[in-house]
């Protein structure tokens, strides 16, 4: 069942919204300084989008740049598990599908007519074929895409995407109402942590409240000099 059913359609659309800020459900087709999905995938695009990233960030290894880039993007294509097992319903998820903002911070745009409800008599069926979508054309030909460009470990943008993912199921289980709300968010969990299996298999329960990386998103490198709360070397966390 979804996890709430007493919210029309747009409050649903907007508690989306709010939950992952820089992610825009819009009433008609987007305007302004925005490019197609596709168009990350262009060396062009995505070597001026890094470039900014390191002025901004104040580094000058690409490699940093790319792997913070990938956190914040990953942040808000998690948004797609956050419709499907909160509210039924399927965000476009193709890179073909969205339009991107990158100036001066990025935004992912959708219209709101693409985003449908699930059928309620496949809605396992939906929600496989939905993060499979996710991961295949989306997620694998991005990362693909900026570890030719960086010398960044691919292991590093799969465990950032794993990360944001976990959090939005920990975030689930804890607006859960009863039992039974729980065990479709412990299902789904399951189901993308199996159709992630390919690309990272470093999983923890999701009954735990915490994911300890395998692998550094490189965050210290900034002057701040600060580690993630989740990085792989405990002993050396400064916040």
């Amino acid at each position: 069942m979804p996890i709430t059913k007493s919210l029309n359609r747009s409050d649903q659309l907007h508690d989306i919204e709010e939950q992952f800020t820089g992610l825009h459900l819009t009433s008609s087709s987007a305007t302004g300084n925005l490019i197609s999905g596709e168009m990350l995938l262009s060396v062009h695009n995505m070597e001026a989008i890094l470039s900014e990233r390191k002025e901004s960030l104040q580094t000058q290894r690409s490699f940093v740049a790319a792997s913070l880039f990938s956190k914040y993007y990953c942040h808000l294509i998690s948004s797609v598990c956050y419709g499907m097992t909160k509210y039924r319903l399927r965000l476009p998820v193709t890179l073909s599908s969205l339009q991107i903002g990158v100036d001066p911070f990025l935004t992912i745009h959708i219209s709101e007519q693409e985003i449908q409800p699930m059928d309620y008599l496949m809605i396992k069926q939906e929600k496989t074929a939905l993060i499979q979508s996710m991961i295949d054309q989306n997620l694998v030909p991005l990362f693909h895409h900026l570890i030719t460009l960086t010398d960044l470990p691919i292991k590093v943008l799969w465990e950032n995407a794993y990360l944001y993912i976990r959090a939005v199921y920990r975030k689930l289980l804890e607006q859960a109402e009863d039992p039974a709300q729980q065990e479709d968010i412990y299902q789904d969990y399951d189901e993308v942590c199996r159709l992630l299996a390919p690309y990272h298999q470093h999983i923890t329960p999701l009954k735990e409240p915490t994911h300890l990386r395998k692998t550094c998103c490189f965050k210290y490198l900034l002057p701040a000099g600060k580690r993630c709360k989740a990085c792989c070397n405990r002993n050396s966390l400064s916040e």
